[in-house]
């Protein structure tokens, strides 16, 4: 897990007042982006599913919430279209659990 200034993404609907899920699993249907509930670090958050990533993405603030312990990492990522982010630290081990 590479720890970066990302963007977030919003998920504008409260949690528990999705209209549009399917039940037992809170994947979000009608959407082209797969968010679910899930865990980081034993942590419930919502997660935005790519199953075309190659990297697991975390902002410094929510590394901090979800108690990631960083190995400092000096370097910039730099996706297409888009301006080079400093890669702030690297983490290895952290348990995710997808649909909680």
């Amino acid at each position: 897990m590479k720890l970066l200034n990302t963007a977030r993404v919003k998920d504008d609907v409260p949690k528990g007042k999705e209209s549009s899920t399917t039940d037992g699993t809170g994947v979000k249907q009608g959407s082209s982006l797969m968010v679910v509930n899930g865990e980081v670090n034993e942590v419930p958050t919502r997660l935005l599913v790519d199953t075309g990533a190659s990297h697991n993405l975390l902002a410094k603030e929510e590394a901090k919430a979800f108690d990631v312990k960083l190995t400092r990492v000096d370097g910039e990522m730099k996706a297409i279209n888009l301006r080079a982010t400093p890669v702030y630290g690297r983490a290895w081990g952290i348990p995710v659990r997808l649909g909680k």
